[in-house]
């Protein structure tokens, strides 16, 4: 593989088994930033872009179109926003660099359409051109906002800051898996959506996408529960409505949806990492649970959707509840309970929510720096924030629980993550 830059062309030699692709400014044309803007150049010998390519190319294993747009989305963050490459293309097929099972693709010819025209410079003082641009600003902590697309998910910027992980060995609610505690910083702020992906969220992705419905899931009752093998999330055999969080959703369907909206905004989404959840959830308070210290307290019902005396009418198997009634045997409508400090709905209650990490029987060797604790091989995925069947016990912040990645349930969904 060979890389050369200037601040103004790219030519690029790429060669994977038989396939070859020669990109270049005066043959294939690619524009490296925006039309109108100056590339830059960076420290090294490859720009931005360049270095950006040559780690896609090397660590992804995807469409070239989708590879282009996380090319864009590194490419932004490394420069502040100050360079958004544009590229376009006439491929009829999909082209891989490398295929998704290693194996080497066959003889294909991908052809990029030109670049949209540079326009001129506009004159100084006008507010074109990199002198008259004024800085795009960061989004501020707490500030609700959302990305350009129809089906685009409310977001809030978390603050940067650190917490205490897991739960004290004095406590007597001391579970293995929540030991030992420790410190987690996280030193930039990222992105969470206020509120659980919906029912019509994800009905939206899989009509767009021409999804096909996998049909099973585990229905929860309290006990063991058992197997429905029509069940999806479009009728889940529970109460439900559009508005309410999509649950009979595995670990990968969330991962298809997070690429879905990366794809349509050219930003990344993904799952939260555990930490980031955790963090998130509390909102800056640190008591055992949202509502306070007491597990009896009948504010409980006020502040989320957990297992009550409303829950109990219909799931008559668990005692551990809140004495009072919120109204909701099961799912409620993502927006039904007050937000937490960071501006975050539904973090404790209504459905559990799949996280990116692979589960550790305990946090002995966790991450402090809020990334994800992950394994090459990795069979269950963490579970956070409990749900409208989970007991009192099951409602506290440091809570987690796990599931196989490819097993849907009805208590279960997600909420996505999205880096700034």
């Amino acid at each position: 593989m060979r890389v050369k830059s200037s601040s103004r062309k790219l030519c690029a030699i790429f060669s994977h088994g038989p396939a070859y692709l020669v990109i270049s400014s005066r043959t294939s044309p690619i524009a490296i930033t925006a039309p109108g803007a100056t590339a830059v150049d960076g420290k090294g010998s490859n720009s931005p872009y360049s270095q950006a390519l040559a780690n896609a190319i090397e660590n992804n294993r995807v469409p070239l179109e989708q590879l282009f747009r996380q090319v864009r989305v590194d490419v932004m963050n490394a420069t502040g926003e100050d360079q958004v490459p544009w590229d376009s293309s006439s491929l009829t097929g999909e082209f891989y660099f490398k295929r998704p099972n290693g194996t080497a693709p066959a003889q294909q010819t991908a052809l990029l359409a030109p670049a949209p025209a540079a326009q001129p410079a506009a004159p100084s003082g006008s507010g074109g051109g990199e002198a008259g641009r004024a800085p795009q600003p960061a989004v501020a902590p707490g500030k609700v906002f959302k990305d350009n697309c129809p089906n685009c998910p409310d977001l809030v910027s978390i603050p940067a800051g650190k917490f205490k992980m897991g739960s004290d060995a004095d406590a007597d609610m001391d579970r293995k898996e929540e030991r030992p505690t420790h410190d987690v910083s996280f030193a930039k702020p990222f992105a969470l959506m206020t509120k659980e992906v919906t029912r019509d969220q994800f009905a939206s992705f899989a009509k767009e996408t021409n999804r096909e419905i996998d049909a099973g899931c585990q229905a929860n009752d309290g006990g063991n529960g058992k197997w429905q093998d029509k069940a999806t999330f479009l009728n889940p055999g529970i109460e439900q409505q559009g508005n309410h969080p999509v649950v009979c959703v595995s670990w990968s369907d969330a991962h298809d949806y997070a690429d879905w909206l990366s794809a349509k905004t050219g930003k990344q989404y993904r799952l939260p990492t555990e930490e980031e959840r955790d963090y998130a959830a509390r909102g800056g308070k640190k008591t055992v649970w949202p509502w306070g210290e007491d597990s009896a307290s009948v504010n409980g019902c006020k502040v989320a959707n957990v297992f009550d005396k409303t829950g109990k009418a219909k799931y008559p198997i668990n005692d551990d509840l809140l004495p009072c009634n919120d109204n909701y045997a099961e799912t409620a409508p993502v927006d039904a309970f007050p937000a937490n400090g960071f501006g975050l709905k539904g973090m404790i209650g209504n459905a559990w929510e799949w996280v990116e990490d692979c589960y550790h029987e305990t946090y002995k060797g966790a991450p402090t720096d809020g990334s994800a604790w992950d394994e090459d091989s990795c069979k269950d995925r963490v579970l956070r924030g409990s749900s409208y069947l989970d007991n009192v016990w099951d409602s506290r912040f440091a809570s987690r629980d796990k599931m196989t990645a490819g097993d849907r349930n009805t208590n279960v969904g997600f909420r996505l993550a999205r880096d700034l």
